[in-house]
C-alpha cells in the first residue's frame, strides 16, 4: 500500500514539475515571439492534396486567391492568364501585386485586347503544389495561358525540411508540421495523452533537435543534394509544360529574383543557408537558359535595399518592374497564340 502511495505521489510530483517547466517555457517563448515580424497574417483552411489554401475574405475570391475574378469570366472574349507561384506571386497590397501590374502592362502594350490575370499565388507553395493546384482548381478558370513566378520556395524547401525525413526531394515547407501529419504522429505516441499540457516542452524538444541537426550540416559537401534538387525541379517543370500542352495552353515559367545573388563578390561572406540558396539559384538560372519557355528575372530588380522587402520579396515598384519584364517576354507569344 505504501509503495502505491509513493508511486502516486512521485507521478503527481513529476507532473507538477512538468507543468511548472511548461509555464516557465511559455513565458520565455512569449517574450521571444514578441520580436517576430509577421509580414502578413493569413487564415488557412485544410484542402485535399494541397495541404492548405487561404480562407475567403476581403479581396479574396472563393478559392482564397488574391483576385476579384471568379471561375466564370464575365467576358469570354478576354484573354485570361493564370498566374501560379508563392508569396512573391501572391503579393501583399491587393492593388500592387504582380498580377495587377501585369494586367495593366499587357493592355498598354497590346492595345485593343482585354486581359484578366488570375492571381493563384499561394504563400509558401513549392512547384509540386502549384502543379496540383493547376490540375485540381486552376483549370476550372479556363485559362488561355498559364505562367509561374517561382523558384525561391523550392530553393528553400530542403533547408526548411532538414528536420524531416521526407520521401520527396522538394516537399512543401515544414510538411511534417501539417496538422493531419502532426496529429497522427502524436496519437501514435504514449505521451500524446499529455501533449495538451506540455506544448512548450515539445517546442523546446524540437528546438534542441534543430540545433543538433544544424551542427552536423556540412555546407561544403552537398553535391548529391544539388543534383537531386535540379533534377526534381526540371522534371516537375516539364510535367507542367506537358500537361498544359495537352490542353493546348501555352505555359511559361519565370524564375523570381534573389536579392544577394547578383552580388557575387559577397559569396564567401554568406552564411551556410545563404550559400545553399545561392548555389540552387545558380542551377535554376542555368536551367532557364536551356528552355525557351523559361526566363530568369534575376537581373530585373536593382540590388539596392529600397527595392526589396527581404531577400526574395520586392517593393511595389519592384512588382511593377517584374510585370513589365514579363510582358516584354510574353507580348509576341500572346499575339501569336491569339492568332491561332
Amino acid at each position: 500500500m505504501k509503495f502505491i502511495k509513493k508511486t502516486i505521489f512521485l507521478l503527481l510530483g513529476l507532473f507538477a514539475m512538468g507543468l511548472l517547466i511548461e509555464v516557465l517555457l511559455g513565458i520565455m517563448f512569449y517574450i521571444k515571439d514578441q520580436h517576430i515580424d509577421q509580414v502578413e497574417v493569413m487564415e488557412t483552411r485544410d484542402y485535399p492534396y494541397l495541404y492548405y489554401l487561404f480562407k475567403t475574405g476581403k479581396n479574396l475570391n472563393q478559392h482564397g486567391f488574391k483576385t476579384n475574378y471568379s471561375t466564370v469570366s464575365e467576358n469570354n472574349d478576354n484573354y485570361r492568364i493564370l498566374l501560379l507561384g508563392g508569396s512573391v506571386a501572391r503579393g501583399y497590397e491587393a492593388d500592387s501585386t504582380i498580377a495587377v501590374f501585369l494586367e495593366k502592362e499587357l493592355e498598354r502594350q497590346i492595345p485593343g485586347k482585354n486581359f484578366e490575370v488570375i492571381n493563384a499565388g499561394i504563400s509558401a507553395f513549392v512547384l509540386q503544389q502549384e502543379f496540383i493546384l493547376l490540375q485540381s482548381i486552376g483549370m476550372v478558370y479556363k485559362p488561355d495561358m498559364v505562367i509561374g513566378v517561382d523558384g525561391y520556395n523550392d530553393i528553400a524547401t530542403q533547408w526548411y525540411n532538414r528536420f524531416y525525413d521526407s520521401p520527396h526531394p522538394l516537399p512543401p515547407h515544414h510538411w511534417g508540421d501539417f496538422r493531419v501529419i502532426r496529429d497522427n504522429r502524436f496519437k501514435s505516441k504514449p505521451y500524446s495523452r499529455f501533449a495538451y499540457f506540455f506544448k512548450n516542452v515539445d517546442r523546446l524538444k524540437a528546438f534542441l533537435l534543430r540545433k543538433k541537426i544544424d551542427s552536423n550540416i556540412d555546407c561544403n559537401s552537398q553535391n548529391d543534394e544539388l543534383k537531386e534538387f535540379i533534377s526534381t525541379y526540371r522534371k516537375i517543370t516539364l510535367d507542367i509544360k506537358a500537361y498544359c500542352k495537352g490542353y493546348k495552353i501555352p505555359y511559361f515559367q519565370f524564375v523570381q529574383p534573389l536579392q544577394f545573388y547578383n552580388n557575387t563578390s559577397n559569396f564567401n561572406k554568406l552564411d551556410c543557408r545563404e550559400q545553399r540558396y545561392f548555389q540552387r539559384y545558380e542551377l535554376l538560372n542555368k536551367l532557364a537558359s536551356q528552355y525557351g519557355f523559361m526566363y530568369s528575372l534575376n537581373a530585373v530588380i536593382p540590388i539596392e535595399k529600397h527595392w526589396w522587402k527581404d531577400e526574395c520579396h520586392v517593393s511595389n515598384k519592384g512588382n511593377a518592374l517584374l510585370a513589365k519584364e514579363i510582358t516584354n517576354f510574353l507580348k509576341q507569344k500572346i499575339v501569336r497564340s491569339s492568332n491561332h
